[in-house]
């Protein structure tokens, strides 16, 4: 999934979420999801957690705050594809 914000000074910038399935157990699957702010990680992830019939179940609602530092200041993305 990709999502374009553009800020105050008129500069747009790409956030990236990766998503990553990891192993299925008995109870369901997780998926890392990662951001990346024009290709360079930001170091915030979260997991999703999915039951064995693909029903989200990780609760609360994940949340995915992105924080990013451009050269022209401080910018802050809250993205909403992730909190329900």
């Amino acid at each position: 999934m990709r999502r374009r914000h553009t800020i105050a000074l008129g500069n747009s910038h790409d956030l990236t979420l990766y998503y990553v399935k990891g192993t299925a157990t008995a109870a369901g699957t997780p998926w890392t999801v990662t951001a990346y702010v024009d290709g360079n990680a930001t170091g915030n992830s979260t997991t999703l957690n999915f039951d064995t019939s693909g029903n989200l179940i990780t609760t609360p609602a994940p949340t995915l705050s992105v924080s990013y530092t451009a050269s022209y200041g401080q910018w802050l993305f809250l993205p909403d594809c992730l909190d329900g």
